[in-house]
């Protein structure tokens, strides 16, 4: 067996800066998203997910066993791994949520932060690239999903 080679200078002037924002953005997100709407990153992509939806409403996950095509799930269309994905908990959350709401829509919430979530987003990604970097960006986060989501699974894998 081969020793794993170490990281060029190259790919390390790449991959950590990756990993520092993989690391820093979600805290960005989810603190626009808690304060401006009482919502995580996670639950706004719940919402979102269902407000993309024909008929808005998805499984939480299948049943094993009973369908005979793979059916969209809220799981497996937000995470790999989907069978082992914990949705209970954030699902349970929002359902709550959204019975103490008046009316109870939780797209309705999803409607309001989005302006925030979008400024946000623009704010520490989106204007940072120029358009060719953005391009770019989008031509390499392809390239990096098709191999962490060969089947495409996730919406993202299936939206271009």
């Amino acid at each position: 067996m081969t020793a794993p080679r170490s990281f060029t200078p190259e790919e390390r002037r790449a991959w950590v800066p990756l990993t520092a924002i993989v690391e820093l953005l979600p805290r960005h997100l989810d603190s626009q998203l808690t304060r401006d709407e009482d919502l995580t990153h996670f639950d706004y992509a719940v919402l979102s997910m269902l407000a993309l939806t024909k008929g808005r409403t998805l499984r939480m996950s299948a049943r094993v066993g009973c369908e005979r095509e793979p059916v969209p799930t809220l799981a497996r269309s937000l995470a790999p791994g989907a069978a082992r994905f914990p949705l209970p908990h954030p699902g349970d959350r929002l359902c709550a949520r959204n019975r103490r709401d008046d009316p109870p829509d939780g797209r309705r919430k999803a409607i309001h932060a989005t302006p925030g979530h979008v400024a946000t987003v623009r704010a520490h990604v989106l204007d940072a690239p120029d358009s060719e970097q953005l391009e770019q960006l989008h031509a390499i986060t392809q390239a990096i999903l098709e191999r962490l989501d060969p089947d495409k699974k996730l919406m993202a894998s299936r939206m271009t």
